[in-house]
């Protein structure tokens, strides 16, 4: 099977939590500036994260995200789009973010 994916991805033992704020509004949030979600980020690469989280968020490549998490010790922020949303069991949602690094805040 092909692998497109321009990054390797690494699978995280166990979810992180993490928080998820609009930080851009568009035509048609589902959050508010500023709002803030949590979520389980469950991997990562080097050009974006998977998360899943029961908030219903839409994928809309105008609205920006910052993304903030704890790994090992440190403090990491990101931001990025949502690119992908699946709806899996049990009300839940998996999510695919892509980093974008020509955004400031």
């Amino acid at each position: 099977m092909l692998n497109r994916r321009e990054f390797n991805r690494v699978k995280l033992d166990k979810p992180i939590l993490a928080t998820l704020e609009l930080i851009t509004r568009s035509f048609s949030n589902d959050l508010s500036l500023n709002d803030v979600v949590y979520v389980h980020v469950v991997d990562i690469s080097a050009g974006g994260l998977r998360f899943i989280s029961k908030v219903e968020l839409f994928v809309n490549f105008l609205a920006n995200y910052k993304i903030h998490l704890t790994l090992n010790n440190n403090d990491l922020v990101f931001l990025g789009k949502i690119i992908r949303k699946t709806k899996i069991k049990n009300s839940y949602y998996e999510y695919g973010i892509r980093f974008e690094f020509d955004l400031v805040i």
